[in-house]
C-alpha cells in the first residue's frame, strides 16, 4: 500500500500510527497482519506525542514498513517502535532530528493519551 504527499498541522498522539490491537466491538480481539506498506512526502508540523508509531503483536509483527521523505517539525518523542521487521527510514526528519536509515526497537508501546 502507498500513502503519498500528505499534509497536516497538528495531531494529537503520532503524525503516522500502525497498531495491530483491533478489539472488536462485541467483543474479542482481533489481530491484524500488517505489511508492504510505503508511506512518502509527509509534512507536519506538531504531533502531541511522537512522529511515528508502530507496535505490533509477537504473532503478527509488522513487517516492511519504508518512510521515504517525511518530517515532523514538533514532537516529544521521535519514534515508538515495538515488534517489527523490515522498517526503513529514507530523509526522515523528526521531531527536527534526523532519523537513521534502520531504527531500532524500543522499550516504549503506549501513547500517553489512551
Amino acid at each position: 500500500m502507498w500513502i503519498r504527499n500528505v499534509t497536516c498541522d497538528s495531531v494529537r498522539t503520532a503524525l503516522i500510527r500502525f497498531e495491530t490491537n483491533y478489539h472488536g466491538s462485541r467483543g474479542g480481539f482481533y489481530s491484524t497482519l500488517f505489511q508492504n506498506f510505503l508511506i512518502e512526502n509527509v509534512r507536519g508540523d506538531r504531533s502531541g506525542e511522537c512522529g511515528f508509531y508502530a507496535v505490533g503483536i509477537e504473532k503478527y509483527p509488522l513487517k516492511d514498513i519504508k518512510l521515504k521523505n517525511v518530517t515532523l517539525r514538533q514532537c516529544k518523542t521521535p519514534y515508538i517502535m515495538r515488534n517489527v521487521e523490515h522498517v526503513s527510514f529514507e530523509n526522515v526528519t523528526l521531531g527536527g532530528v534526523k532519523m537513521p536509515a534502520v531504527p531500532t526497537e524500543t522499550g516504549e508501546t503506549k501513547l500517553k493519551s489512551y
